[in-house]
């Protein structure tokens, strides 16, 4: 894939330089705080990058990466049940299915 934004291509560059390094067992061994560097909550939600071969450089791109391309705001646009579903023009449902409130949007 061509990066298109220099987030992108400095993510990919790192990616290349660093991949055949990024051994999962072997970052998981000797880096017993992985999970707390390598992990982020938000509203009850967990994500966890731990047991995913990247390193605290990788990580840090890809934090960027999602400021740049404006991933909180399209969450938000998301949970807000803004018409962010250009194909069928109206608001994507599929995060309801796992909440109790599903029942109102039918």
């Amino acid at each position: 894939m061509k990066a298109t934004n220099p987030n992108q291509q400095s993510l990919q560059v790192l990616l290349k330089n660093n991949s055949s390094a990024l051994k999962l067992r072997q970052l998981l061994t000797p880096e017993p705080g992985r999970f707390q560097n390598f992990s982020r909550k938000y509203k009850g939600l967990l994500l966890d990058f731990s047991r995913v071969a990247i390193d605290q450089d990788i990580f840090q791109q890809l934090l960027e990466l999602a400021v740049q391309s404006g991933v909180a705001q399209q969450r938000e646009q998301l949970f807000s049940g803004e018409l962010i579903n250009n194909t069928e023009a109206r608001a994507v449902l599929h995060h309801l299915w796992r909440s109790r409130a599903f029942s109102g949007h039918l």
